[in-house]
């Protein structure tokens, strides 16, 4: 199965107004969302895999067809130890791929004997995928 195009890149910034400011002001990238209110709870710890996640996010165009999302945690704050970068450590980042068929590419990719996927959210159209070892 070939890939399509980058669907978006997201990436956990410190202060999503100052973030906003350079893309957005000083970049030029038009907003795909406005900026969201701070939001939390059981269905956002589930989708970001984040105990008592609390963030706000905007996307901005990239191109026609790719966004960047800029998250911003309120909580909890980032730990790290060395290991895996937790997805609300500032630096960590994701990049979705466009397919065809979203599930017969996670199968293809389970089906490879080195390869287990944690699907943090399996959507219509897009998925993000992350190794695990």
């Amino acid at each position: 199965m070939t890939l399509e195009l980058i669907h978006h890149v997201g990436l956990v910034v410190k202060d999503l107004d100052r973030s906003i400011y350079f893309y957005h002001d000083l970049l030029g990238l038009k907003f795909a969302n406005e900026p969201t209110p701070w939001f939390e709870g059981p269905e956002l710890e589930k989708g970001v895999n984040v105990k008592g996640a609390k963030l706000r996010q905007v996307s901005l165009w990239v191109d026609e067809r790719s966004t960047l999302e800029l998250i911003e945690y309120a909580s909890p704050q980032p730990t790290f130890n060395g290991g895996a970068v937790p997805n609300n450590h500032r630096g960590a980042a994701h990049v979705c791929f466009k397919v065809k068929d979203v599930h017969a590419k996670k199968k293809e990719l389970e089906d490879r004997k080195s390869t287990r996927l944690n699907s943090s959210h399996l959507g219509i159209s897009y998925a993000v995928f992350c190794l695990k070892k």
